[in-house]
């Protein structure tokens, strides 16, 4: 036998060979596991964290934390409990268990608002949110790394070592890979999950081994408590199974004893296995995630609000009922698998339109998502699958997974974002890498410059981005700085910019900002970033600030969202943007967030209404920054004039009906009012305000009228049932008032000044014990709410709870001094 020695160790020839064949690969796979982590990581650095990751990571550290569920069940545990892991290593400062908050989720949804002031008490005001979300990230990206990895192993065992290399280069310089591994979502979570255990099923078809079926059932189980589109998988692996039975190749199985399967019934029956030894798996893997616990909060009798997920359709409401009833699956688990059914289908932009699911939606996403080499590889490797049949069986399995899986998502039609087609780039680049060295291979030189070309353009194309991977949009799409004209949402602007802006601000000695915001729904955030803004109403915080103050800052922050899409919920909020959209910002904040100086902005539009003096329209836009600067003189002069224009626009009737409706001038702000309402009928803000309008007139009859036509285009208007109940009250028709409070909470049970009026009525009528039900109800959800505390008091007393009583009346009293203190603060 040949052998040589070394330091007193033999080693044969052939182990040498195969030590030095893996040197190559641990050169390429430990090069690449820096330059990822070198590119992510320092693109992180400068990002804030996007809309949805404080509620996931905060729901990962409650899960780790405290065992209890209550919060996010709409999302499965694992990718939040990993990210949230090196939390426990922190000494985080954090709300209780049960703080005033969480102990409202369970009477109300989980995703209220409720979760959401938790979790930016915890990361923003308690916590320093940079170190916190850096450790986090941290996570995802070490996933982001493995998912490579296995990129580069199935491609190499497929195509060899050029190939795999190729794949791993794609891979690596992708941006949407680039972008979502940096996030705390279950994308790349999910994605890593579903390939890894693709390439053991794969395995298990060609040779089905006990680490082929443990591998694969195993990943099959994480995929199911990453993400609910685990159903996805069971779906492509079945096709790729019948593919299997249905080739003439024989299948290896060495679960026994060693022998061939060639018949189609043992190649299904061994199918049969793997589904359900990962099926199996899932289930014991979906009871270990939530702690083998039933109860999603670990406080006994404590539930999350089932109910409002219940389906209507009686069959599955049954089905829902008998899982509950004999406790199948975990109460968070029924819960969230009732959350995505109610919300499949949700409004989306596409190219300037909005729908509730646009068919086209994902293949445009892909293609202006994707970069152009990529696409253009993709159209060469088809081209060579179809055209030589050696690579059909290998290009079929690769491609199943992609098409099944895009399939899915169009007909789902839950467009939100190309991250929700994440899973099949993967299978692409093992696909791609196959192609690139064949095309490398064959000699030509031609074939080898092309690929020269494309590989610098695709490096470019990720040098050029960064670090601002999330709004990539390829030349086809224009780039990113049009990328507004085909999608939003996450595939441009999820609130990760607010580090870039508070730069801009230092950089340009910016004190405040006037901001439109889309992010995260509260205004820590922002904050913890030192970011000092009067959030305009629409702003994805809570509550809305407008107004604070003689006057608005000079400066003005969009984000894409809000600029050019129907995310201000009401079309005179659009109004007030509309404008700038032709007009030239002071800066573009890695293109998510426009910034303006409303002065040049006035000056520009100042030009426009003397280039165009009979368009209304220009009036309109105008007299709208005037307003928002608070010169009023000037900006109802404006609106009067393009009032007195043809059509009068119907944002100068509004706007100036609501200015004059604030200086008294009612009877003329109700006239224009009507008139708004007739050039807007189905605009249910406008009929809103009107009734109001009427209502402060004395005209109680119009009043309603109006908020009954607000109803008929928006039953689940909450303002219109509250202010009704209020109207019908002040008419004696208590009984119809009670109904309509009602209804207010039956929309929305957290509306305290329903629960108030509500309560005030039941004791007058002498139903005291119900009255301090919904007085209780009110403090729970607006705990300084001193009329509330006041009234509470009074009914205790009237049931002879003098000490209770006597602690609401100190605390009403309380309030209202501070009230006055901070009212008599100098401005």
């Amino acid at each position: 036998m040949n052998a040589v020695r070394e330091e007193g160790e033999v080693k044969t020839l052939p182990a040498i060979a195969e030590t030095r064949a893996w040197v190559p690969s641990a050169v390429v796979l430990t090069a690449f596991a820096i330059i990822f982590a070198l590119i992510t990581v320092t693109s992180l650095l400068q990002k804030s964290p996007t809309a949805d990751e404080p509620f996931q990571l905060f729901a990962g550290y409650s899960y780790l934390k405290w065992g209890d569920f209550r919060t996010n069940p709409e999302h499965p545990p694992l990718a939040k409990l990993w990210a949230a892991l090196p939390l426990l290593a922190l000494d985080l400062k954090a709300p209780r268990q049960s703080s005033h908050y969480g102990n409202l989720i369970p009477r109300h949804s989980p995703d209220a608002m409720y979760t959401l002031t938790d979790a930016a008490e915890m990361l923003f005001v308690l916590n320093n949110a940079t170190s916190v979300f850096f450790y986090a990230k941290l996570q995802m990206i070490v996933l982001g790394i493995i998912l490579g990895f296995f990129v580069y192993l199935w491609s190499k065992e497929l195509f060899g070592f050029h190939a795999a290399v190729a794949s791993l280069f794609l891979y690596c310089f992708d941006p949407n890979i680039l972008a979502h591994s940096q996030f705390v979502h279950t994308d790349v979570a999910f994605t890593a999950m579903f390939f890894v255990g693709s390439y053991f099923f794969w395995r298990g078809l060609d040779k089905l081994t006990w680490s082929n079926l443990v591998f694969s059932s195993l990943f099959f189980g994480l995929a199911a408590i990453t993400k609910y589109a685990y159903l996805a998988v069971i779906v492509v692996w079945s096709v790729l199974g019948l593919a299997r039975i249905l080739s003439r190749q024989p299948q290896l199985c060495t679960l026994d004893v060693r022998r061939e399967v060639s018949s189609r019934w043992g190649k299904a029956a061994l199918l049969s296995g793997v589904l359900l030894c990962s099926l199996v798996t899932a289930y014991f893997f979906i009871w270990l995630a939530y702690g083998f616990r039933f109860d999603a909060i670990a406080t006994e009798g404590r539930h999350l609000a089932m109910a409002q997920q219940l389906p209507k359709n009686p069959y599955l409401l049954g089905l829902i009922n008998f899982l509950t009833r004999y406790r199948l699956f975990p109460e968070a688990w029924i819960y969230g698998q009732l959350y995505v059914f109610n919300n499949l289908q949700r409004e989306a932009y596409l190219m300037g339109s909005y729908s509730d699911g646009f068919w086209l939606y994902y293949p445009i996403a892909f293609a202006v998502k994707t970069p152009v080499p990529t696409l253009l590889l993709l159209m060469g490797s088809i081209w060579l699958w179809i055209s030589q049949s050696n690579s059909r069986r290998w290009g079929l399995f690769l491609l199943i997974p992609v098409v099944v899986y895009f399939s899915l998502a169009v007909w789902s039609r839950i467009n939100i974002g190309v991250r929700h087609i994440l899973p099949i780039y993967p299978f692409l680049f093992v696909l791609l890498g196959s192609t690139v060295a064949e095309l490398w291979n064959s000699g030509s030189r031609v074939k080898r410059a092309a690929l020269v070309v494309l590989a610098s353009w695709y490096i470019w194309s990720a040098i050029s981005t960064y670090p601002h991977y999330l709004a990539f949009f390829n030349e086809v799409a224009g780039g990113p700085e049009n990328g507004h004209k085909w999608l939003l949402d996450s595939n441009l602007d999820w609130g990760q910019d607010l580090k870039g802006l508070k730069r801009w601000m230092d950089q340009n000695r910016v004190k405040k900002i006037q901001f439109l915001y889309f992010g995260f729904h509260d205004a820590a955030e922002p904050k913890s970033y030192g970011i000092d803004a009067v959030y305009l109403p629409g702003s994805w915080v809570a509550p809305d600030s407008v107004g604070a103050g003689s006057e608005n800052p000079n400066i003005l922050a969009i984000s894409a969202n809000h600029l050019y899409g129907h995310f201000l919920n009401g079309e005179r909020r659009e109004d007030f943007v509309k404008p700038f959209r032709s007009l030239r910002p002071a800066a573009i904040i890695g293109h998510s967030i426009y910034v303006y100086r409303i002065d040049d902005a006035i000056k520009q539009l100042r030009k426009a209404v003397e280039i165009h003096p009979t368009s209304g329209q220009a009036h309109a836009d105008l007299a709208s920054l005037l307003e928002n600067q608070k010169n009023l003189a000037e900006a109802v002069e404006h609106y009067r004039q393009a009032i007195q224009l043809y059509p009068p626009p119907t944002k100068a009737l509004y706007n100036l009906g609501i200015i004059l409706a604030k200086q008294g001038a009612l009877e003329e702000a109700s006239e224009l009012l009507r008139r708004a309402t007739a050039s807007r009928p189905l605009d249910s803000d406008i009929h809103y305000d009107l009734a109001l309008v009427l209502a402060l007139r004395g005209n109680l009859d119009e009043g309603m009228e109006q908020l009954h036509a607000t109803l008929r285009i928006d039953p689940t208007y909450t303002g219109a049932h509250y202010n009704l109940g209020i109207l019908l009250a002040r008419r004696g028709r208590i009984e119809e008032a009670m109904a309509s409070l009602r209804q207010t909470l039956s929309i929305d049970p957290t509306y305290s000044r329903a629960h108030y009026q509500l309560g005030v009525m039941l004791a007058n009528r002498g139903n005291t014990e119900e009255a301090i039900t919904q007085f209780r109800q009110a403090l729970d959800t607006e705990p300084e709410f001193a009329e509330a505390h006041e009234s509470l008091g009074r009914a205790l007393a009237l049931q002879g709870n003098r000490k209770e009583a006597v602690a609401h009346y100190e605390e009403a009293m309380r309030i209202v001094k501070s009230r006055t203190a901070a009212q008599n603060l100098p401005r």
